[in-house]
């Protein structure tokens, strides 16, 4: 990268540091172009933890970096997988349920919902990337049919 010969494990161990400091967007953004189970595994981290706008930047994080990461060891792929699955079902918990009206905090409340849906479904996606490495499964998916 040009800066010395940092290792992916010396920029994980900086990263944490940082954000155990402050949420910062750059740093997350960071980790989700690693495309490393430890890094999806700290980004995860940060999103529960997290509220407001650092949760949304880790999110996104967590999908980009899973939909650019090749398929790993059945151990990696398993544990990507499940990092997903949680984050399906954290994203139902704490964003969808309810519904809209649950969910209502003003003008634009409707366009935030529709966006987490579409997180949902990218990670549902994704998951079956890592799930079932020897088949592509979203290759069958059209997104037009899912009802969001």
């Amino acid at each position: 990268s040009g800066k010395g010969g940092v290792t992916n494990q010396e920029r994980l161990f900086l990263a944490r540091e940082i954000l155990t400091v402050k949420y910062d967007e750059q740093m997350i953004t960071c980790l989700g172009q690693m495309c490393s189970v430890p890094a999806t595994e700290l980004l995860y981290e940060v999103m529960t933890k997290a509220s407001g706008a650092p949760n949304e930047w880790a999110a996104i994080a967590i999908l980009n970096s899973a939909e650019k990461t090749e398929k790993q060891s059945p151990a990696e792929n398993k544990r990507i997988a499940d990092i997903l699955v949680s984050l399906v079902e954290y994203i139902d918990i704490s964003h969808l349920r309810g519904g809209l009206e649950a969910h209502w905090r003003g003008k634009f409340s409707h366009v935030i919902y529709k966006e987490w849906q579409e997180r949902q479904v990218r990670a549902g996606k994704v998951v079956l990337k890592f799930a079932n490495p020897e088949v592509d499964a979203t290759k069958n998916i059209d997104d037009a049919r899912l009802d969001i």
